[in-house]
């Protein structure tokens, strides 16, 4: 779930490093487990796009596309 309002693109930036070297550690673990990626962006009532939403996923690869769109804004 992130906040995608305007004052928030620092912080979208910090959990789009954040979340691949988050993905490289769990690769990384001994035991892998069943991990899922799924998004939901939201912004303020009155701004255009009110929420985003990316069903969960297995393919890392897709999810970080969909995260890497996420601007803030509004």
């Amino acid at each position: 779930l992130v906040d995608a309002t305007g004052s928030m693109g620092d912080e979208i930036a910090k959990l789009k490093a954040s979340m691949r070297a988050m993905a490289q550690q769990i690769a990384q673990l001994p035991v892998q487990p069943d991990v899922c990626w799924g998004l939901v962006a939201y912004r303020d009532r009155d701004d255009p796009g009110l929420t985003r939403t990316h069903d969960f996923t297995d393919y890392l690869a897709a999810f970080q596309g969909v995260l890497a769109r996420v601007q803030a804004g509004g």
